[in-house]
């Protein structure tokens, strides 16, 4: 899936959406259905989407994010409507 994709389906179900700019390189659309927060992660100047996943909590002894990833888009409107 592109980026125009995911915005112009986002617009369309009237669900705002926030692009997130980390270092220049990796970029996230960040967005919220039913009250869960999901991301798609893409790259600066390329319009692919690279993975869409869901942060679910810090692990302080690894002192990494868990993150729950989807296939695609439908899987994310499944999980967050379930």
């Amino acid at each position: 899936m592109t980026t125009t994709n995911l915005i112009t389906k986002l617009t369309k179900m009237n669900i705002a959406y926030t692009i997130l700019d980390y270092n220049s390189y990796n970029m996230d659309i960040e967005f919220t259905i039913n009250g869960k927060t999901f991301k798609a992660g893409f790259y600066e100047g390329e319009t692919e989407i690279q993975d869409f996943c869901r942060d679910i909590v810090f692990d302080v002894f690894e002192q990494e994010m868990r993150r729950r990833f989807f296939d695609n888009f439908n899987q994310i409107l499944k999980y967050a409507y379930a």
